[in-house]
This record gives structure tokens, C-alpha cells and sequence, in this order.
């Protein structure tokens, strides 16, 4: 009798025009197409280097249909494409795609935009793709990267420009696309690599350090006073800064204290020396000139997050030395050292350093 009279509503319902067991999404009007894909954000597909964090700028079946198209692209296609793409660093994570779209549009025509390692509030216990889609972003802990994708290569020169320029109150960084961190690390390339020789290693940085706190630090008034080299004047109208790196961790996206800064010309790099001691966050700033340990270092970090595995046994060995002895503050050369290393990996051997 009960699944009589509840078919015999459901019978009222079609006749009043009314679709018998559909409901009405919360937030929406009847007939509307929602632009959004059905999130804050536009899409969270990502792409084949786990990209759970990654924003579509053309809505949520555009990004399916982007990914799609992207997994089947050629390796020539994909050199091709990466020839019209652009690295832009620095960015608010709450920033719309549509803004980031429109910004650098005045380059060239965009064909697609999207944003990578969006910081989502730790609290939150949803996963990282639906915390990005409900727009539980936490910018207050680390800016977020994107990459821009123009219809003509010719663009990316052009958009090279805009490097330092200010987007959402944050200043950019405005680089050409490197190839993915498992292609450089296999390829011995390293990417957005900076010149050691206008480069300064910042230690002691406060764990909630941003970068764009980093870029004012050197660029602030208090900074400009009797250091005319860190003036614009003396960089041609623009901030003596061109690029920061703070190294941060991939899972919390929170910094590990210390990170790397590219100045424009050297005489700006031996101007930000005399900073060295003053304080950021109540904690005095290390200063010092970028060594070939620290880029090794660096290199081995960032093989080691590619998880490349490209490689022999014989020569995952030479590379498991090359990380032990930069580890252990160590740079030999020498044959010796190595068989050195190899017989007492925790002991060094008198005479080398």
C-alpha cells in the first residue's frame, strides 16, 4: 500500500511538470550551467607528476578533455608545447585563473593556464583535490606556482617582461618552462637553476617565511639606505631582486628554513651582504655567497624528489657516494677518496676536504 500511494505522488509530480526523483542542487537555479565545473575552482585534474593540486582555467570537463589530449601528444608535440610555456612563481594561491589568464594576455593569446602546489589547509581531512575544490586554501602558508601555456612561441619571449611585476601584491617570477623534474634529472638538466655568481644563500629563515616577504626584505627602504646598488635606479627602473627560491616541503608545503636569491647584477649581491644579521621575523638572516656544495646539494635533493630511477646499478652507486659525500659536507674528486668512501662511508679520511 505504501508504494502505491508513493507512485501515485510520483504520478501528481510528472503531471505537474516536475521531474519525478531529481533534486535541485544546493546553490543553483533550476536550468543553470554552472561555469565552474561545480567547485570554487574551475578543476583539479591533474596530470602525470601527481598533479592532485593542479587548477584548470577551463573548466572541469576542459581539463579532462586537456588531459586527455596531453597524455596522447607526442614527444615532439610535447617540446613543442613546452617551447610555448612559461614558469610563473610566486603566485597568491587564491588567485583566479581568469585573472592569471587576463594578466598575460596583453603578451599573446593564452591557450590555457593552470596552478600547481596550491597549499590546502592542513586541518582540513579531506583530500588534497576536493579541499582545492571547496577553496580550503591556506595562502598564508606558501604562495603557489603556475604555468601558462601560449598559442604562439614568440609570446613567451614577450612575457619574459613581466618578471618582478607586481600580480595580486605579489611580485612574479617570470621564467621559461623547464622540462619535468624526471626529464632534467635524467637529462643532467637542472631546473630554474640559478647563476651561483649573483646568487646568495639565505639561512635561518622563520618556518612561516613567504617569498614575497623574502623580496621586500632586500627591496624595503630600510634596505636602500647607503646600499645604492639595491636601488632600481641602478637596475634599470626595476628591483634589484629577479628571482627567489625558498626550499619547502613538497607534502606541507612549509619552508625548511633557508632558500636562494638571485640578484639582477653582482654589485647588488655584495650590497646585500652588508644586510647579513639583520632581522626577518625576529630572527637574524645568514648571508653568505652560494657554493658549489650547496648546488650539488641541491641537485641531489632534487633528483631524490624526482625519484629518478633512470639509471644502472653501477651508476646508482657512484650516486649514492655523491649524495653520501655531499651530505657529509664533503667534495672529493679524487679516485682515492671515493674507494675511500666506499670501505667507511662514515669516516673521513685525513688530508681530504
Amino acid at each position: 500500500q505504501q508504494q502505491q500511494e508513493q507512485q501515485q505522488r510520483q504520478r501528481k509530480k510528472t503531471k505537474k511538470g516536475q521531474p519525478a526523483n531529481v533534486q535541485e542542487e544546493p546553490g543553483t537555479v533550476q536550468g543553470e550551467v554552472r561555469e565552474d565545473g561545480g567547485g570554487s575552482h574551475s578543476s583539479s585534474e591533474g596530470d602525470s607528476e601527481g598533479g592532485e593540486d593542479e587548477l584548470k582555467a577551463d573548466g572541469q570537463a576542459g581539463g579532462k578533455r586537456q588531459d586527455k589530449e596531453r597524455k596522447h601528444l607526442t614527444p615532439e608535440q610535447h617540446a613543442e608545447q613546452l617551447q610555448r610555456t612559461i614558469f610563473v612563481g610566486n603566485v597568491p594561491a587564491k588567485m583566479p585563473l581568469k585573472t592569471l589568464k587576463a594578466f598575460f594576455s596583453k603578451y599573446g593569446e593564452v591557450a590555457s593556464a593552470r596552478l600547481r602546489n596550491v597549499p590546502v589547509d592542513l586541518k582540513s581531512k579531506m583530500p588534497k583535490r576536493a579541499a582545492i575544490m571547496k577553496n580550503k586554501v591556506d595562502d598564508t602558508r606558501a604562495p603557489a606556482v603556475a604555468y601558462v601555456v601560449f598559442k604562439e612561441a614568440a609570446s613567451v619571449q614577450a612575457a619574459l617582461a613581466a618578471n618582478m611585476c607586481e600580480l595580486g601584491g605579489n611580485h612574479v617570477r617570470v621564467d621559461r618552462a623547464a622540462p619535468p623534474a624526471k626529464a632534467a634529472a635524467s637529462t643532467a638538466q637542472a631546473s630554474h637553476q640559478f647563476d651561483t655568481s649573483r646568487s646568495l644563500f639565505v639561512g635561518n629563515l622563520h618556518f612561516a617565511t613567504l617569498d614575497e616577504e623574502l623580496i621586500q626584505f632586500f627591496t624595503c627602504p630600510e634596505a636602500l639606505e647607503g646600499n645604492s646598488e639595491l636601488a632600481p635606479a641602478a637596475n634599470g627602473g626595476l628591483p634589484a631582486v629577479e628571482g627567489v627560491r625558498i626550499v619547502r616541503d613538497p607534502a606541507t608545503s612549509l619552508n625548511k628554513g633557508f632558500g636562494f636569491v638571485l640578484f639582477r647584477t653582482k654589485a647588488a649581491v655584495r650590497a646585500a651582504l652588508s644586510l647579513n644579521g639583520r632581522p626577518l621575523r625576529k630572527r637574524p638572516l645568514r648571508l653568505t655567497r652560494v657554493s658549489v656544495q650547496q648546488q650539488q646539494k641541491l641537485q641531489v635533493q632534487r633528483a631524490a624528489a624526482a625519484g629518478a630511477n633512470t639509471k644502472g646499478p653501477r651508476q646508482q652507486q657512484q650516486q649514492q657516494i655523491i649524495q653520501a659525500s655531499v651530505q657529509g659536507g664533503l667534495a672529493w674528486s679524487s679516485m682515492q677518496g671515493v674507494r675511500q668512501l666506499q670501505q667507511a662511508p662514515a669516516q673521513r679520511p685525513e688530508g681530504r676536504r
